[in-house]
């Protein structure tokens, strides 16, 4: 069996320039796609979910329903409502969690530890308490769950003082214009392609050839770095709030719930919205047993190697010193769920 600790990937970008512009881009998203499927074959389902926390520790509940939606769809198991509607819940506190991590670095000083570190704890132990949830073919809930009081104050009196505190303009963020690039969001009507590519074997992360983007890095078309980034983390604020509301209505409203296409028997797919944009599981059981599976995450989409980062630095005019925190600030604004690192070239 593989390394599981090794399979979550890593991100290298490099970037060759010379004589003011950049040369070459190399976007490098190093995640065995294939050997993660290989991982699951012959598994039955109950292994495969034990398995993936160990390879996932970014969106790890999220990749838990994702699977356990697909595996539960291919066995012909009809979920309890209950259990569907806190296993949302729970993928929403988990996105929550990691969306205001992300957030909170570009906030200081507007976003005290001592409002948002209370709340993270208490999201943190809920998620721990609604772990079993994920369990496949899950029957019964012992107990009703709660969700963490910290959230209602914190999404009525925290949030919206947040909300008035503009974002700010890093100084590491240069004042330069990108290159022209065209990358689409995925949106529903491209679910049955993607459905159909899946099934023919392709697990790129692009449709017909062209690369695609998901959540808030699609949030801005701009082509002032210091705009673009601005309102990439509005995107993500964005999503901060449609969390926040889902989490605290009552009861929740399933937004960005869709019909996906008709799967074959003992075929099962989802979608699971995560933080960072739409996550894709496909699986094929075969007598209880996985026959193939196959998973396309945000970070797969949004760092193509063709994709909206390649896009935006190739033949860019641009000042040797101004291009490391440029690649850099765009590498992170990206959101990526892996570890990132940039080099910088000279051609």
């Amino acid at each position: 069996m593989p390394d599981v600790s090794a399979l979550s990937g890593q991100l290298r970008v490099r970037v060759s320039w010379s004589e003011g512009r950049v040369r070459a881009v190399d976007v490098d998203l190093q995640r065995p796609l294939t050997s993660l499927g290989h991982l699951w074959l012959g598994r039955e389902p109950a292994e495969v979910l034990s398995l993936l926390p160990l390879v996932f520790s970014v969106c790890s509940l999220a990749q838990q329903l994702a699977s356990v939606q697909a595996l539960e769809a291919a066995s012909g198991w009809q979920v309890d409502p209950e259990i569907s509607r806190w296993r949302q819940q729970a993928v929403r506190l988990e996105a929550l969690r990691e969306a205001l991590l992300v957030i909170q670095p570009f906030w200081q000083p507007a976003l005290p530890e001592k409002s948002l570190y209370p709340l993270l704890r208490a999201c943190q132990q809920t998620l721990n308490s609604l772990q079993p949830l994920m369990a496949f073919q899950a029957q019964t809930l012992d107990e009703q769950p709660e969700l963490p009081e910290e959230l209602t104050e914190f999404r009525s009196k925290i949030w919206p003082q947040w909300l008035e505190t503009s974002l700010p303009v890093s100084q590491n963020w240069p004042d330069v214009v990108l290159a022209p690039a065209a990358c689409d969001s995925l949106e529903e009507e491209d679910l049955p392609h993607l459905l159909a590519q899946l099934r023919r074997g392709d697990t790129q992360p692009s449709l017909a050839g062209h690369p695609r983007i998901t959540g808030p890095v699609g949030a801005s078309r701009a082509t002032a770095a210091q705009e673009l980034l601005r309102e990439r983390h509005q995107g993500l604020r964005n999503q901060v709030s449609c969390f926040l509301n889902e989490l605290t209505q009552e009861p929740a409203e399933e937004n960005g719930q869709v019909t996906l296409p008709q799967t074959a028997t003992g075929e099962g797919w989802s979608r699971v919205m995560t933080a960072r944009g739409w996550l894709f599981h496909r699986v094929v059981l075969q007598q209880g047993r996985v026959a193939n599976y196959q998973l396309l995450a945000p970070t797969d989409w949004n760092l193509h190697p063709q994709g909206l980062l390649y896009q935006q630095l190739k033949n860019l005019r641009i000042d040797r010193e101004a291009l490391p925190s440029l690649v850099e600030a765009l590498v992170a604004s990206s959101f990526p769920c892996v570890e990132a690192k940039v080099e910088i070239e000279d051609a």
